[in-house]
């Protein structure tokens, strides 16, 4: 079990699908969750699309399969993220949002000055 740094399991719901997944794909994000704690929404999912992009590439010599496989990903992401939404589109607030991802800080000290 991996704890970030705010002192949460990041899979401690029963309900998370990635619990339904691999011991590989458990394990892999458990270790990967620390280290993404802090960090911008955008950059995170930039860096997961580059993981995917390079393991796509690295295991497919050719590009129709690699985007055959591509599509494939993409269909088990998006069936994956509809699990997190009620059939309505509202987000199901069953997943705790300080799993992961941290909004950057804003720091302008001229902002009350601007509202005025």
């Amino acid at each position: 079990m991996t704890i970030l740094k705010n002192g949460i399991d990041p899979l401690r719901n029963p309900n998370d699908p990635l619990l339904r997944q691999g011991a590989a794909d458990k394990d892999l994000f458990q270790k990967l969750s620390p280290l993404c704690s802090g960090y911008p929404a955008e950059a995170v999912i930039g860096a997961a699309f580059n993981l995917l992009t390079n393991g796509l590439r690295q295991t497919n010599p050719k590009r129709e399969d690699a985007l055959k496989r591509y599509d494939e990903w993409t269909q088990r992401f998006r069936t994956m993220l509809a699990e997190h939404y009620h059939n309505a589109g509202n987000r199901k607030n069953i997943f705790p949002h300080e799993q992961v991802l941290i909004p950057p800080f804003h720091n302008d000290s001229d902002a009350w000055k601007k509202v005025r």
